[in-house]
Formats: structure tokens, C-alpha cells, sequence
């Protein structure tokens, strides 16, 4: 049964916007480096942290094996 191609849009999207808000987070880390502890204690570097870590679990997991196999899958098939 094919994949809708809908779907498979959906899937791209959300992989794509994904990549895009761990690239930013990842920006914003390379632009605002911690220069002591209290800096790490902060609320703006704990929230960056925190959305960061939570981008990395999505790419380990297996809602994002899911979306990427729906990316590589072809109604030819």
C-alpha cells in the first residue's frame, strides 16, 4: 500500500524543521558561550540546553527512523 504523498511531505517537513532548530540552537551556542558557572545556571543557557538535548533525543529515536524510512520510501517499490 503507498505511502499518500502527503504524507511523505508531512514526514519531510518535520525532519526539515528539525535540522533547521538544531542548526539555530547550535548557532546561539557557538554566539553566547558560557564564560563562567553562573552562566550555565542561567535560565537562557538552561532553556537553550534543554531544547537542545530534546532536538538530539528526536534524532535518536524512533519517530525520527519512522519519518526518515517514510523520506526514502518510493510508490515504485
Amino acid at each position: 500500500m503507498p505511502l499518500d504523498d502527503s504524507y511523505i511531505r508531512l514526514a519531510h517537513a518535520i525532519v526539515v524543521q528539525a535540522a533547521k532548530d538544531y542548526d539555530a540552537e547550535l548557532d546561539w551556542f557557538r554566539q553566547n558561550p558560557p564564560l563562567c558557572e553562573e552562566d550555565r545556571q542561567h535560565q537562557t543557557y538552561l532553556n537553550h540546553k534543554s531544547e537542545l538535548q530534546s532536538l538530539e533525543r528526536f534524532f535518536r529515536s524512533g519517530w525520527f527512523e519512522l519519518l526518515s524510512g517514510c523520506l526514502l520510501y518510493t510508490s515504485d517499490a
